[in-house]
């Protein structure tokens, strides 16, 4: 009797354990279903192409602007599109229109594009309407320009090792400086020819170079650094010479002391430029990183 249930008990806790599972593959074939569904909640009304950010920095007068507007084949369709610059009068945009299917419901895709020539420097606005076949007009896009003729990207300056400075120690710091708060990570390399780029290591905010022999050293280092006229990271690469001699008398490095104290003060020191999980992906992709703009 005892042995009977015993093997109920046994059989209970089978049966318990494979629904438990049951449930839980069900649970995790619901999220991947949700998760493959790009637009779990249907394609969204607008997608803008151009420019990347709102509001946008732009070091030129013209600004091209583009943007695809989805309307379901079962609602109102659009007559046109309308934008008005400064508050201006509104003005008739050109689009075409498309048929565009997403998990089974069909859209009418109507793109939109237009360039805004002579813009003065100064902040700009710019809404965006689109009035349907019944006449309604609705606003869809409010964009915000400012235009800057005399905007520099930020370029980043070597402190320390300065190029063709002599150190009197085994210790040497590695301190760059950045007119800008968006650095999105560096990666340095000493004294190497690897041409795979195997020796490249992360660098977390300002570092030291330890344990550097006596003679010449070669110190090659990336940075990237996002500008605020473009989303994608600007990669700069930086080579520096110097060299290591510790039978030099104690300050016999002017050069490493006081050229900082020359710099504007409107430089940035890094402090941090990320956590070990992007210097990865930085170093994957260290042979990719480009000043192309396009998406």
């Amino acid at each position: 009797m005892e042995y009977a249930n015993y093997v109920d008990a046994e059989m209970n806790k089978t049966a318990l354990a494979l629904l438990l599972m049951i449930f839980l593959m069900q649970a995790i074939a619901q999220v991947a279903i949700v998760n493959a569904n790009f637009y779990p909640f249907g394609v969204p009304a607008l997608q803008v192409r151009s420019p990347k950010s709102n509001p946008y920095l732009s070091v030129e007068p013209t600004v091209n602007i583009s943007f695809d507007y989805y309307v379901s084949k079962n609602l109102i369709q659009v007559e046109h599109f309308l934008y008005s610059l400064d508050e201006s009068a509104n003005s008739i945009l050109t689009s075409s229109m498309s048929d565009y299917t997403y998990d089974t419901i069909e859209y009418s895709d109507y793109s939109v594009t237009k360039t805004l020539e002579n813009l003065a420097n100064g902040n700009h606005s710019v809404t965006f309407y689109v009035q349907f076949l019944n006449g309604t007009i609705s606003d869809v896009w409010h964009l915000t320009i400012i235009v800057d003729t005399t905007y520099k990207h930020p370029v980043p300056l070597m402190i320390s090792p300065l190029n063709q400075t002599t150190y009197n120690t085994k210790e040497v710091p590695l301190i760059f400086a950045v007119n800008s708060t968006y650095v999105g990570g560096s990666l340095y390399r000493l004294d190497s020819s690897d041409v795979q780029n195997s020796s490249w290591q992360c660098l977390i905010g300002n570092g030291t170079l330890p344990n550097l022999s006596e003679g010449p050293h070669t110190l090659k280092l990336i940075i990237w650094i996002e500008t605020q006229t473009d989303i994608r990271y600007v990669e700069y690469r930086e080579t520096v010479y110097f060299n290591v001699n510790t039978n030099r008398t104690t300050g016999a490095t002017p050069e490493a002391t006081s050229t900082p104290q020359s710099f504007p003060a409107t430089l940035v020191f890094v402090t941090s430029v990320g956590i070990a999980v992007v210097c990865i992906g930085l170093f994957a992709y260290s042979k990719k990183f480009h000043r192309d703009k396009s998406p």
